[in-house]
């Protein structure tokens, strides 16, 4: 019963539209038909050209993530399992809106407030494939994105678990769960970087 109460309050919160509500707030558009209709900080920064909004956006799908885990973490004290599976559906509900109906972001920005919460090592590694990616590759954002989200768990996966053991914030003695995780929440990202990567694909064609 936990963990299905755990899953309801992660989804629910993580499903909070951030982007959308304050961009209907300053601007009183709809930010799903604007622009990539990705509800998140860049779409946000983008059609409103307001680095201020694009940084509340994101510093709002982040705090969601990080305060949901938070109350997950007091309200129903568990395993390191429930903190994950958590973790999980908060970026679920932001990828998969239940109040947009199944629109959403791409979970970057709850990503990052997941890592916060239970390893930033994940963030930190994540960064520095992104820079690497963006300067040495090619400056795109998404493909800097779903270069530094593929690489990021095969990281994860070779560091020695003493070592990662040593890097999560929150107890645990199953570090195989915890690198499994990461896989998981990577592979939810890339998804929703797929329809991004299709049109860039296209527009280099034509």
């Amino acid at each position: 019963m936990s963990y299905i109460l755990s899953i309801l309050i992660s989804y629910l919160i993580g499903s909070i539209p951030s982007a959308y509500l304050w961009v209907k707030i300053f601007r009183k558009s709809d930010i799903t038909k604007e622009g990539t209709g990705n509800v998140g900080a860049m779409n946000t920064y983008d059609v409103t050209g307001s680095f201020l909004l694009g940084l509340l956006v994101l510093l709002s799908d982040a705090g969601k993530a990080y305060l949901t885990l938070l109350l997950i973490k007091w309200l129903i004290p568990g395993e390191f399992i429930q903190i994950l599976i958590s973790a999980f559906f908060v970026i679920i509900g932001h990828n998969f809106s239940v109040y947009l109906r199944f629109k959403g972001g791409r979970g970057l920005a709850s990503a990052f407030g997941v890592s916060l919460f239970i390893a930033p090592i994940i963030f930190g590694i994540w960064i520095f494939l992104w820079i690497t990616a963006y300067f040495i590759i090619k400056r795109n954002q998404h493909i800097a994105n779903v270069f530094a989200t593929f690489l990021t768990p095969i990281l994860i996966t070779i560091l020695p678990d003493m070592f990662l053991a040593d890097m999560i914030l929150i107890y645990s003695d199953n570090i195989a769960l915890f690198k499994l995780f990461v896989i998981a929440i990577c592979i939810i990202i890339i998804v929703k970087h797929f329809k991004p990567l299709m049109d860039l694909a296209s527009k280099t064609n034509d």
